[in-house]
C-alpha cells in the first residue's frame, strides 16, 4: 500500500468513525426524549383524569327516557349527523296534561308526521327547582309509549314520536327548560 493510499484510507475510516459517533449520539438523545415522552404517557394511563361514565349515543336504547348523566351531542353518531338545535321554557301544573316540548321558534314540535323514522332528537330536560316531572314520549296520535319521572333527565326519541312533561303528583308548578338535538341520517 502506498503512503497516498494509507492516508485515504485513515482518512475514510476517520469520517467513518465520524459518522457512526454522530449517529449514536443522535440516536442517544433521541432515545432519551422518547423515554421521558413514554414515562409522561405512562403517567398519564396510571393516573387518568376521572371523568363521568357516559354512554355513547350510539348504545342508547331509541325512544328512551333517561335520568342519567346525558350524553355529549356530536356532530355525528351512529349514521346521523346533527342539523340544528335550540331550546326553550314551559310551565307545568298541577293535575294538567301533559306538556309538548315545542319545536324550533316555538312551533309544533318537528316529529310524528307521516314519512317520520328516518331522524332522531335528543332531548334534555330540568326543572327549575328540581321538582319531579312525569316525562312521555307518545306517538302521533298521542299515546304514550314511554314514560319516566325523573327532575332532570333527557330523551333519545326518533322522528315519529313526541316528547311531552308533567309535574309528577306535587302541588303549584314548576318551570321546566329544555334543549333539543335533531339530528337526519348522515349524507342526506
Amino acid at each position: 500500500m502506498t503512503r497516498s493510499e494509507g492516508t485515504t484510507l485513515i482518512a475514510l475510516l476517520t469520517i467513518i468513525a465520524i459518522a457512526i459517533a454522530g449517529l449514536v449520539a443522535a440516536v442517544s438523545l433521541g432515545a432519551r426524549d422518547d423515554a421521558g415522552a413514554v414515562v409522561a404517557a405512562e403517567t398519564a394511563v396510571v393516573a387518568p383524569t376521572p371523568e363521568p361514565a357516559q354512554e355513547p349515543l350510539e348504545q342508547v336504547t331509541m325512544n328512551s327516557i333517561n335520568g342519567t348523566e346525558v350524553p355529549a351531542a356530536s356532530d355525528t353518531w351512529g349514521g346521523f349527523e346533527h342539523i340544528r338545535s335550540w331550546e326553550g321554557e314551559l310551565t307545568v301544573w298541577q293535575d294538567s296534561p301533559a306538556q309538548l316540548i315545542l319545536g324550533p321558534g316555538g312551533n309544533w314540535f318537528p316529529a310524528g308526521q307521516p314519512g317520520c323514522g328516518d331522524g332522531a332528537h335528543l332531548i334534555t330536560f330540568t326543572a327549575a327547582e328540581g321538582e319531579l316531572l312525569t316525562a312521555q314520549l307518545a306517538d302521533a296520535l298521542g299515546t304514550p309509549v314511554r314514560t319516566g319521572s325523573h327532575a332532570t333527565g333527557w330523551m333519545l326519541a326518533d322522528d315519529c314520536h313526541l316528547p311531552y312533561v308533567q309535574l309528577a303528583d306535587e302541588a303549584g308548578s314548576a318551570q321546566v327548560s329544555y334543549t333539543v338535538h335533531e339530528y337526519q341520517p348522515a349524507g342526506r
